[in-house]
């Protein structure tokens, strides 16, 4: 096996609670070949001190300290600094499995692969949710079939979820850095459609902690930002899309359709809040997010999305507000 370095970036930001988790993670590996980049976004808890001890036990880490400017630009600013033959993203406050990167390696020698891509645990409450497996594939995917997997949104956005070639990477493609949701979506299409090729591993080697301190999903008014944002990243998916003549046709409809369902998770988290009459308004008159929804297939949709969709097309507002009534009932009954 090639002994390739792996750049492993870690974006850091107020995570003294699960920073050492994360990182002796990494430092556990069996391929011990790495560049572990902590990226400290201007921290203001003892994160900054535990990278730089980290630092000083082990030659393999570099740190680096810089004024708080968001996850896109730390990611960013390891991917600038990064020296591996291969690039890996992992949050702070997740952590992988001990063989992760001997088993990649292994996959990207032996079938020659740009990406290898593999599944995660979802860990929230204690609790491990084997939730990760949002693909039915297993091993080598060529261009042509990538492409169909993506625009059947089988590949999500997780930037963490998969290791790529550096060589992959232009100078322009990086994570947009004035968005607050789905960055790494664009970063992921964008770099898998550069990609002839990606190997699909079926082991979970990544844990993705979901912690409830400091939910957006608590605030009516930031989810709905989340929302406008994936409104954003509707149009700018589009643009990455139609780059490539034979998407032109079947783009919009996909994008969209697979960008609302999101949305429907997030309005899902409203209902829950009982914060229904503070989204109404936008639901029935934000012109962005009435495009993306006028667009979505109605067949690859559930039937409580059809008739979500349907009620904020034709902007049946009595409607939509009994809607939300019963879909509060609902949550607070299987509570």
């Amino acid at each position: 096996m090639k002994n390739e370095l792996v750049s492993v970036i870690v974006p850091v930001y107020n995570v003294e609670k699960y920073l050492s988790r994360c990182i002796d993670s990494i430092l556990s590996q069996t391929y011990k070949n790495l560049e572990i980049i902590l990226v400290d976004d201007g921290s203001t808890d003892n994160s900054p001190m535990i990278c730089d001890d980290y630092k000083n036990k082990d030659s393999r880490i570099r740190v680096v300290h810089k004024k708080n400017e968001g996850v896109s630009v730390a990611r960013n600013t390891g991917l600038d600094l990064a020296n591996g033959t291969y690039i890996s993203f992992v949050d702070s406050d997740d952590w992988i499995e001990p063989n992760l990167y001997e088993r990649v390696i292994t996959c990207i020698n032996e079938k020659k692969a740009d990406i290898v891509k593999y599944h995660y645990v979802v860990e929230e409450n204690g609790v491990s949710k084997n939730t990760g497996c949002n693909y039915n594939y297993t091993g080598f995917v060529d261009k042509k079939e990538l492409i169909s997997i993506l625009l059947a949104a089988k590949i999500q956005g997780e930037c963490w979820s998969y290791v790529f070639k550096k060589e992959l990477l232009s100078k322009s493609l990086r994570f947009e850095n004035n968005i607050i949701y789905g960055e790494d979506i664009l970063f992921t299409v964008e770099l898998f459609l550069i990609a002839n090729s990606i190997y699909f591993v079926e082991d979970s080697f990544y844990h993705y902690f979901q912690s409830n301190d400091g939910s957006v999903t608590k605030n009516a008014n930031k989810a709905i930002e989340i929302i406008k944002t994936i409104c954003i990243v509707y149009e700018k998916q589009k643009m990455i899309y139609k780059k490539y003549d034979e998407l032109n046709n079947i783009v919009d409809k996909c994008t969209a359709t697979n960008l609302f369902i999101k949305v429907c998770y997030h309005i899902n988290k409203i209902y829950k809040m009982n914060k229904q009459k503070e989204i109404e308004s936008f639901l029935l008159d934000d012109e962005p997010f009435r495009k993306l929804t006028k667009n979505v297939d109605s067949k690859k949709i559930k039937m409580s999305y059809k008739v979500f969709r349907f009620l904020v097309v034709h902007r049946l507002r009595i409607c939509l507000r009994a809607y939300g009534k019963m879909k509060c009932m609902m949550i607070n009954i299987n509570k």
